[in-house]
């Protein structure tokens, strides 16, 4: 399901769209054979799945960091600078995204500094911080219910 509903997010996922989620919980509601007015974080939970934005931006961040890396004559590179530039003078675009996505992660600084040592090293420490909101506490940023989380924290296994 996600290889479908992830297609090319590497553009078009720095926003949140509501749709792809309804689609993903409704398939795991349907999966687990879960009633439809069951909790939407709960039933990801049992699945293990997050917010499919998480994914996207996860994906975004990547294809940004490859585009850091291109060479300043390259096409795409010469786009994304246009994009830089419109975005420092209120244009809201694909650049605009991926920097409220990184300042959303608290990592606000690596957008300034336009430039990683190691992107391969950044990319699992973002996944990770990332998931880890996901889980526990991010329940703003990935819509989980704060009734779950409450009832998560009470079982211990």
């Amino acid at each position: 399901m996600c290889p479908q509903l992830l297609y090319e997010s590497e553009i078009w996922g720095a926003d949140r769209y509501d749709d792809l989620e309804r689609v993903q919980i409704y398939a795991c509601k349907h999966f687990m054979c879960s009633k439809q007015n069951a909790p939407n974080a709960a039933v990801l939970g049992d699945c293990a799945r997050h917010s499919l934005y998480v994914r996207t931006c996860i994906s975004c961040i990547k294809y940004w960091l490859k585009i850091l890396d291109m060479q300043d004559d390259r096409f795409v590179k010469k786009c994304y600078i246009m994009l830089l530039k419109d975005d420092s003078n209120g244009k809201v675009n694909w650049a605009t995204g991926v920097r409220k996505c990184l300042y959303s992660a608290g990592l606000g600084y690596i957008w300034e500094r336009q430039e990683l040592d190691n992107p391969n090293c950044f990319i699992r420490f973002f996944n990770s911080l990332r998931h880890e909101r996901a889980i526990s506490g991010g329940y703003i940023l990935f819509g989980c219910s704060r009734e779950v989380l409450f009832l998560r924290g009470s079982f211990q296994w």
